[in-house]
């Protein structure tokens, strides 16, 4: 199967919470830290993935005391339109989701931090973990710049016989 750039979606619910985890165990930024770590997280998620997504931030909050993920859920009609205009006025989320076949534009408009570094090492999501094509949707110069969370089937399978 061929996978394109628009069958990839970035930053999952597990992708924010190593991202939150990386913030809250990097020796780096804890100087940093005035109480709690607060990690806003938009998406577009407001069907039945952004209950599982509610879920999962609920879980994460509940484990982590000392950091706080505030999720805010968009409508897509409206969320791409809302995010752009909140990045260019510098009051932008601290991680969000982008469709792959958006990435350069939010590339090149500077609205994203390369993941090489965070991504790497014993708290970082491994690249192995994803087919080679999926990840380099999420890379650009050799550069991670997301982190891929599902790929969307451009074909069916269907048993005939059953079907009719």
């Amino acid at each position: 199967m061929k996978v394109g750039l628009k069958q990839v979606v970035l930053f999952s619910g597990a992708a924010l919470l190593a991202a939150a985890f990386w913030l809250y165990t990097d020796p780096g930024l804890q100087p940093m830290w005035r109480g709690k770590v607060v990690v806003r997280f938009w998406n577009g998620f407001t069907g039945p993935d952004g209950r599982v997504m509610v879920k999962l931030v609920n879980r994460f909050n509940r484990e982590h005391p000392d950091i706080e993920v505030k999720l805010q859920r968009i409508d897509w009609a409206i969320y791409y339109n809302k995010l752009l205009v909140a990045m260019m006025g510098g009051r932008g989320p601290d991680v969000f989701v982008v469709h792959a076949s958006l990435l350069p534009r939010f590339h090149h408009a500077r609205f994203l931090e390369p993941l090489d570094g965070h991504a790497a090492g014993p708290l970082g999501i491994p690249a192995d973990d994803f087919d080679g094509r999926v990840m380099a949707a999420v890379c650009d110069g050799g550069v991670q710049w997301g982190v891929p969370l599902d790929v969307h089937p451009v074909g069916m399978y269907c048993n005939s016989a059953l079907f009719r």
